[in-house]
């Protein structure tokens, strides 16, 4: 699995054979894991149960109406491998003595190879074919919002990394920089309001003083600083003026109202058929201009899988708010509550569906949390450990006052 997560950062850009065997390694992986009953119970063990259910009624109800049967077919088999399987394999995967470790450094190095090539993009360098998109860099992911998702995915473990541990921490920071610059590069403004919400929820979930904010904040202001520095004047924009063309205050096409125009075509489509959906596949789910899919994860799987599949993911939206709400009133389980939120942000705006770089990162963040744990952070049993703490420290000298009398 390690392996597959080390790819993960460039799965969407691969040539179309080579992606299409990356999926079905991690599919074949979840079979083999099941069938040898490598499995572990995750955190909502019940509700994946009910996701499961409501994906399959969706693939069946709307497959009436999709343009490739075919392609609505083997996309509905991926979204059911990951809701049905994915949770409970990766959930034993991570317990694994390091498990959960050596599937983080995989993606680290993998993403750090591709922000690299980001910050490499920003000087006008080609890498690998892949190059500067309308201004923005790409890495190797294939499209600047991908490369904005899991760079910042990487800045959040990073800060959890910073922030909990003690010692040297220079190869931590400058991976962080790498991070935080490439985030900039690609100009994803998604991207940056889901990690700042990733960050806020992790910093306070971790109980983390100001310092730790306003390192993070000097960290990001240096890397904007080198890259204002690095790349050539023109060819890459800036996060300001980035902001200015999504919300429409240039002469470019602003971003902000495609996902409106996308948005408002699911959901007056949704209002015709709220029951059965278009179909999974790419084609049954373009919109108005016949190009652009439904920019917001919600009102996709409702317009394209019908309510059964709208259901399926609000379900997972309120177990990741749950887990979310939970880590921050007990202050544990900080990373992982900061990755759900965070993909939970960003695809509120992107065209998540089925993707692997979406699911995966999910399925791993919601291994970190340890289902079987009882409730030592509940104020009463606070009040009990400090109670049993007092009297045996002051055993002892009880002790010595009775020898006395």
């Amino acid at each position: 699995m390690a392996a597959l997560v080390l790819v993960l950062p460039f799965s969407q850009a691969l040539p179309g054979t080579v992606r299409l065997v990356w999926n079905v390694a991690i599919f074949v992986l979840f079979l083999i894991c099941l069938l040898t009953w490598k499995v572990r119970r995750p955190i909502g063990g019940g509700w994946w149960a009910a996701v499961s259910g409501l994906v399959i009624i969706s693939v069946v109800s709307s497959s009436g109406s999709a343009e490739s049967l075919t392609a609505h077919i083997f996309i509905g088999a991926q979204i059911w491998f990951f809701v049905t399987l994915g949770p409970f394999v990766i959930r034993y995967l991570a317990s694994l003595d390091g498990g959960a470790r050596l599937l983080g450094i995989a993606f680290l190095i993998g993403q750090s190879i591709s922000s690299s090539a980001a910050i490499a993009q920003t000087s006008g360098i080609s890498t690998f074919n892949q190059a500067v998109l309308l201004g923005r860099a790409t890495g190797l992911a294939g499209h600047p919002n991908v490369l904005g998702l899991l760079a910042g995915m990487t800045v959040l473990i990073l800060t959890a990394a910073v922030v909990g541990r003690s010692g040297r921490k220079l190869v931590l920071v400058i991976l962080l920089l790498v991070n935080v610059t490439a985030l900039i590069a690609c100009g994803s403004v998604s991207s940056m309001i889901a990690t700042l919400v990733g960050i806020l929820v992790l910093l306070v979930s971790r109980r983390v003083p100001l310092k730790g904010p306003v390192l993070l904040s000097a960290a990001a202001a240096a890397a904007l600083w080198i890259l204002s520095t690095v790349a050539p004047e023109g060819l890459l924009r800036g996060p300001l003026e980035r902001i200015r063309q999504v919300t429409g205050q240039t002469s470019n096409v602003s971003t902000l109202d495609v996902r409106e125009q996308t948005v408002q075509y699911a959901w007056e489509g949704i209002q015709r058929d709220p029951w059965f959906g278009r179909g999974l596949d790419h084609l049954s789910g373009l919109t108005g201009d016949q190009r652009t899919v439904t920019h917001s994860v919600m009102f996709r799987t409702w317009f394209q899988g019908g309510l059964a599949l709208g259901l399926a993911y609000a379900t997972i939206a309120v177990l990741i708010l749950w887990i979310t709400l939970r880590a921050i009133r007990r202050g544990r389980d900080a990373l992982a509550a900061a990755l759900l939120s965070m993909t939970a942000s960003f695809s509120l705006t992107s065209a998540a569906l089925e993707q692997a770089y979406y699911w995966v990162p999910i399925l791993v963040a919601l291994s970190l949390v340890d289902p079987t744990r009882s409730r030592p952070d509940s104020e009463e049993a606070r009040r009990l450990q400090r109670r049993l703490a007092t009297a045996v420290r002051d055993e002892p000298q009880r002790g010595k006052l009775v020898s006395r009398l």
